[in-house]
């Protein structure tokens, strides 16, 4: 049977999908320039054409591109893309700029920067792998030496980053540091508790015992936070002490015990 895919109409007098069409956009030029509608506009070069897949012929020619502000390399299919004669609303598309054709000197120049930070991002990559592992060995060794595992829970300050972007209606915030505090003997989630592990870290003394704002947060709830300390709204950048109650025993505690373990130690 054949597969067909669809997209989008752009007429309201027509069925709302309408199927891609890719015989087209098959054969496109080696340096042909495209251009993605949306996310600041970027320009891209084609840099290989890779065929057709015997396994997914609905999706055309298969292209390798570069793109020119960034050098980073990646694929597209020729059913993701559209001229841009036939633009008519502002929606997110890549689209074939006709008569835009990279000569064939600036498009080697431009292969060979992209290799070249590929590579370096390849070395880079390695490096990190590596620094992984050895702080995942020094956190495993450190877990075993002080029997961290006798403790059900530990409490911990997280130095969150706010990610939030409205427009597109995201929400969320990513963890650049973790910080253990104390060992718990039990679970329960207890603001006294965390309240006075927090002052044992210059950072977020500001949520200790003395403080009077409104620090506590509960939401025990689908899509909370659970319960936390925090100076401000759950995703704005700043420390939040909480109770970590780990489901298993693995490598991002491992980590986090290597490079932030001090305190707790220094309190067992």
């Amino acid at each position: 049977m054949e597969t067909k895919i669809f997209k989008l109409s752009h007429s309201s007098k027509v069925s709302i999908f309408v199927p891609i069409e890719t015989e087209s956009k098959n054969a496109l030029p080696i340096g042909q320039i495209l251009q993605l509608n949306g996310y600041n506009n970027p320009r891209y070069v084609i840099t290989a054409n890779e065929g057709i897949s015997e396994r997914f012929p609905a999706h055309g020619t298969r292209y390798k591109y570069i793109n020119l502000s960034t050098f980073a390399m990646s694929v597209t299919d020729a059913c993701a893309l559209e001229f841009l004669s036939d633009k008519r609303d502002n929606r997110i598309q890549t689209y074939i700029v006709e008569g835009e054709i990279m000569p064939a000197a600036e498009l080697q120049e431009v292969i060979e920067i992209a290799t070249k930070k590929k590579e370096a991002d390849a070395r880079r990559a390695q490096k990190i792998e590596e620094e992984n592992n050895r702080l995942i060995m020094e956190g495993k060794a450190l877990f075993e030496k002080y029997q961290l595992s006798r403790f059900p829970a530990f409490i911990v300050a997280e130095y969150r980053v706010d990610e939030c972007d409205t427009m597109t209606d995201y929400f969320n915030s990513s963890v650049s540091k973790t910080v253990f505090l104390a060992a718990s003997n039990h679970k329960r989630h207890l603001f006294s508790e965390m309240r006075k592990a927090a002052e044992l870290f210059e950072e977020t003394k500001h949520l200790g015992r003395n403080c009077t704002g409104e620090i506590e947060h509960r939401e025990n709830y689908s899509m909370g936070g659970g319960f936390y300390l925090k100076n401000g709204y759950r995703h704005s950048t700043g420390w939040t002490v909480r109770k970590y109650v780990p489901w298993s025993i693995g490598p991002e505690l491992y980590k986090s015990l290597a490079q932030n373990s001090d305190i707790l130690i220094a309190n067992l």
